[in-house]
């Protein structure tokens, strides 16, 4: 009796589970007139026929999420039944062993799930090839949706779509995996080497000299730039050259390389560019790769980049 009722159960959540499936792999039926949906597992490009690697990825990300969130109901389900079987054994070592069973069963199971996220990271950094590098490095990051094809979005100077950029320029998390920078472009910091750049510059500059308020590493009035080095036309005007180290240079990766210090009240920017080319060419020696007076005729900052940045 009691095999009849555990095959009746494990029979019903079979059922559930096949049923879940089927609701979030295929959309519901819409009007005619409506626009294309897709369920929650297929990727928006499905629609459009347009799909590209990260779409492949994003599929399988959404398919990991949604198990990932039933493994863990149905392993929940499974601890609480083992522990209320335990419970309510009576002292029947049969109903003891079940229970024990059941939770053991439980927390192998959870482990093996998340054990499997770790098996895909390892399989993606050493398979995926470097130009979906952007992609296999942070896959787990893609929420629900992929950047833009390659033919809106290039990757080199050479390419270039029109120069309004269409609405892809306002998705700057977008744009930053496309062109493999952090996300987001917080002004003031940058890479590991340009923050320690700040901070030894600001440490051995006497203190009322530099103007806090107005340390620039981010395109400020451009902030679309911060996520496509700068290349010009993309996404409008830039603040800076392409490729400039504020923008990580041509092959940089970790953010700003380049950094603008202002001089504060009763300083002039002559003066500061002095102090910090004394503290560059002293405590902070091999921390810069070049510094200048920008611009040189009547300077309004001091710019200051990495000995890592490849750019200008």
């Amino acid at each position: 009796m009691t095999t009849i009722a555990g095959n009746k159960r494990n029979f019903i959540i079979g059922g559930l589970f096949l049923l879940s499936f089927v609701f979030v792999i295929f959309p519901l039926p819409t009007s005619a007139a409506a626009t294309c949906t897709v369920g929650k597992i297929l990727p928006p490009c499905t629609c459009t026929g347009d799909c590209h690697f990260c779409d492949f990825v994003l599929m399988f990300v959404n398919l990991g999420t949604w198990f990932l969130g039933l493994a863990a109901l149905f392993a929940l389900y499974f601890l609480v039944n083992g522990a209320f079987t335990m419970v309510v054994s009576s002292g029947n070592p049969q109903r003891l062993e079940t229970g024990k069973k059941t939770l053991t069963g439980a927390l192998v199971g959870l482990f093996l799930v998340f054990a499997a996220w770790a098996i895909i990271n390892t399989l993606f950094a050493a398979f995926v090839g470097e130009k979906n590098k952007n992609v296999s490095s942070s896959w787990w990051k893609l929420g629900s949706s992929c950047p833009t094809t390659e033919a809106t979005i290039p990757t080199t100077g050479e390419e270039g779509p029109p120069a309004s950029g269409g609405g892809q320029c306002n998705d700057f998390r977008a744009l930053a995996l496309k062109n493999d920078v952090p996300y987001p472009c917080i002004n003031g910091s940058g890479s590991a080497a340009l923050n320690n750049l700040i901070s030894c510059v600001r440490q051995n500059v006497p203190a009322g000299w530099i103007d806090t308020n107005q340390i620039y590493t981010c395109d400020q009035d451009h902030p679309a730039c911060n996520y496509i080095r700068g290349r010009q036309g993309v996404c409008g005007d830039c603040s800076h050259s392409q490729y400039s180290c504020h923008y990580g240079g041509h092959s940089g990766t970790n953010g700003p390389e380049g950094v603008d210090f202002n001089a504060a009240g009763g300083h002039t920017e002559d003066a500061l560019y002095d102090k910090i080319a004394e503290a560059l060419n002293g405590p902070c020696q091999g921390m810069a790769g070049f510094h200048q007076k920008e611009p040189s005729s009547s300077p309004t900052h001091t710019h200051v980049s990495t000995t890592e940045c490849d750019g200008n």
